[in-house]
């Protein structure tokens, strides 16, 4: 696991990444950008984006402002919006207010919308 720093206009963004080959059993917080290409088992909280890459994979909950697809994730996601990428997976429950799969993604599970889960 890695912490990568980019020079942004505004100061230093930090993004943290989990690498390929990398396990981390057990839960994942940070109110940083998340990168995963390694196996979390766990439930991962984020007040940013959390993105599964190709080889990444999630068993846990996850909770964040947006979360991106294109590896494999089991669990309920939490999320102002959803993206699965061609060759991405989900099995699951989602609620989000903004939900799409791409031709390729696969999603099976159940999605309800921020409205809904809120009544």
């Amino acid at each position: 696991m890695g912490f990568f720093i980019k020079k942004t206009a505004s100061g230093i963004k930090e993004k943290t990444f989990i690498a390929r080959h990398t396990k981390i059993v057990g839960n994942v917080e940070t109110d940083r950008d998340l990168y995963i290409d390694g196996e979390v088992k766990g439930d991962i909280v984020s007040s940013k984006l959390v993105t599964i890459g190709k080889t990444g994979r999630c068993e846990g909950d996850i909770k964040a402002k947006a979360v991106v697809i294109s590896g494999v994730v089991k669990g309920v996601i939490e999320a102002e919006r959803v993206d699965i990428i061609s060759g991405g997976r989900a099995i699951g429950e989602v609620f989000a207010e903004h939900f799409s799969v791409e031709t390729m993604g696969v999603f099976n599970g159940v999605h309800h919308q921020e409205e809904e889960a809120k009544e």
